[in-house]
């Protein structure tokens, strides 16, 4: 058994199964600078170990409401810059599970929002508990897509609907 544990994100292997779990619970598993870094170190970790499955899961009441709107507004950085390097090592940890050889199901509890829902797509498999709940978010904030979205959601639905679902931002549930 290898852990390698951030504040925020952590991946535990064990029988050969990387359990890669988003943890920031007490603010929903939003991500904000240090996710970010401990997502793409997770990630890393995971899609290079010699695993059969990568199963993602979000601590808490909820998998991940996307990105932490209060840090970025708070932060004393540049928003731009704050941004750049938060997607930055979010793109690079879903790239890295994009391309792992074992397959990564999303374990979603409570609600996957914004770039939340990103990490949900960007999985082979999805497994949704009765209660979970599925939003893109993005244009009730004022953001475009990011986490993939725009990839990974036609791919899923098509184009029409994916077009239809990010400018609503309709919640799904489980079923």
């Amino acid at each position: 058994m290898s852990e390698r544990t951030g504040a925020c994100v952590s991946v535990e292997i064990r029988d050969r199964i990387a359990h890669l779990r988003l943890d920031r619970p007490e603010a929903a598993n939003t991500m904000n600078l240090p996710f970010g870094r401990d997502f793409l170190n997770a990630a890393t970790v995971a899609a290079q170990s010699d695993v059969r499955v990568i199963l993602l899961s979000g601590a808490g009441r909820h998998f991940c409401f996307g990105g932490d709107l209060k840090s970025m507004v708070s932060s004393e950085r540049d928003l731009g810059d704050y941004l750049v390097e938060l997607t930055a090592n979010l793109h690079a940890g879903i790239a890295h599970l994009a391309r792992a050889a074992a397959p990564v199901i999303a374990a979603v509890n409570g609600t996957a929002a914004g770039a939340g829902l990103g990490l949900v797509l960007c999985a082979d498999l999805a497994i949704a508990a009765r209660g979970a709940k599925f939003t893109p978010a993005y244009t009730g904030v004022g953001l475009t897509p990011d986490a993939g979205c725009t990839y990974w959601l036609p791919r899923a639905v098509g184009a029409k609907r994916a077009m239809e679902w990010l400018l609503t931002n309709r919640v799904l549930d489980a079923d």
